[in-house]
């Protein structure tokens, strides 16, 4: 295995699902932490009644972090808080049974893990530098493109190098949530319509299902659910009656395609796209946008605003992927704004991508993969830096 592959994986409980790995850890095990949550604004009566359902589906997690492993799963918790409060064992390390468990004498770890110890411990010389260019080739290779990574390179390198590339985590703001929760909710509202009718009702409810599965909570989840509720609403009453019954949605596209670059002669592309309407003539690709509906001269890319041209150029990626895939032909495309604007108004913009759209594509794969393989981008930085705008640009600052 190379080197740079070597490491541990860290996620949540719920991005571990559907993954396993030979040993898992399992930290920060301790009361109300896992299970018993507490919460000092509310309580639900009747006090003597069912079990809490929080306590269950935190169980039900905790049960799927447990399985994740193959070979061994280590829990542990802290005894002692930061702020120097005892702790308890998770009710659920208790409810494990004892013949699937053993404990296990820390005191030789602590010892070896002592903060003297620890802290004072010699760099790994062997590490791998961030700026080793065959990792970061093999890097991109392995990943290829997707349209929002082409997008974030043009807009800053830098952007796509931790967004995309070393994809360093970021918590999602609550509007990109409502994004994914609309998505979920129109896939879900038009596979059922594939062989059913379709109510309003329907799509409000698979809304506020999708946003639950969500980290959202509190004022943040409220303020989501009412746009998202309010704004879906206004869009079933808009265009109900209009909607093709044979759709492609949430369809996935990943294969390669060829490039002239002696560098690189192909390159893996992927993309989702939101929903296809299949005709006899060929498919029409909908995207789906929950932002405020941006003019057209926007997404064509003929004003100086950050992101102008970013939308038409994914739907020119789109109109790529289906050619190389050459199942369908792709007739035109739409942007759906599933957000009214200031009047009330919903928004809908068509295109015809020709095939000198794709050339102009391709054209900028190309360069971009070039300056990537050369890391001929190393120096650079993106307009917004010079006003000292770009967290991106501040960040490759810290690897001077």
């Amino acid at each position: 295995m190379h080197y740079a592959h070597r490491g541990v994986r860290l996620m949540t409980a719920h991005k571990a699902k559907g993954l396993e790995f030979d040993y898992v850890y399992l930290v920060g095990a301790w009361d109300t932490h896992w299970g018993n949550k507490r919460s000092i604004s509310s309580f639900t009566l009747p006090i003597d009644g069912p079990v809490d359902q929080d306590n269950a589906d935190e169980r039900r997690l905790f049960y799927v972090a447990l399985t994740r492993a193959r070979s061994r799963v280590s829990v542990s918790y802290g005894r002692v808080s930061q702020s120097g409060k005892d702790r308890l064992p998770s009710q659920f390390i208790e409810e494990m049974n004892d013949s699937y468990t053993e404990d296990i004498d820390e005191s030789a770890f602590e010892e070896r893990l002592s903060p003297e110890v620890f802290l004072q411990a010699k760099r790994d010389t062997q590490s791998l530098s961030v700026a080793d260019s065959e990792y970061l080739k093999d890097l991109f290779i392995e990943q290829g493109l997707s349209v929002t990574a082409l997008n974030n390179y043009l807009t800053c390198p830098w952007q796509y190098f931790y967004s995309n590339l070393v994809r360093i985590p970021k918590i999602p703001t609550k509007y990109m949530t409502l994004g994914t929760a609309v998505d979920r909710a129109l896939k879900t509202f038009f596979v059922t319509y594939q062989n059913d009718e379709v109510t309003k009702d329907m799509l409000l409810d698979a809304y506020e299902k999708a946003l639950e599965q969500t980290s959202l909570s509190g004022n943040a989840f409220t303020e989501m659910y009412e746009q998202g509720h309010d704004s879906l609403s206004g869009w079933f009453d808009t265009y109900q009656g209009t909607w093709c019954k044979d759709t492609l949605n949430a369809y996935k596209i990943d294969l390669s395609i060829p490039l002239s670059l002696e560098i690189l002669p192909n390159i893996r592309v992927r993309g989702e796209l939101d929903k296809a309407e299949v005709y006899v003539d060929g498919i029409t690709v909908v995207d789906y946008k929950t932002g405020k509906p941006k003019s057209r001269n926007h997404i064509i890319g003929k004003t100086k605003a950050v992101g102008s041209g970013n939308y038409f150029r994914q739907l020119v990626f789109y109109r790529m992927l289906i050619d190389a895939q050459d199942k369908y032909k792709m007739k035109n495309a739409v942007l759906d704004f599933i957000q009214p604007k200031e009047n009330g108004t919903y928004v809908r913009e068509e295109f015809t991508i020709t095939q000198n759209d794709v050339d102009v594509l391709l054209k900028e794969i190309e360069k971009m993969s070039t300056e990537v393989l050369n890391l001929s981008f190393w120096d650079k930085r993106c307009d917004k830096h010079q006003k000292g705008e770009c967290e991106y640009c501040k960040l490759r600052e810290l690897m001077q």
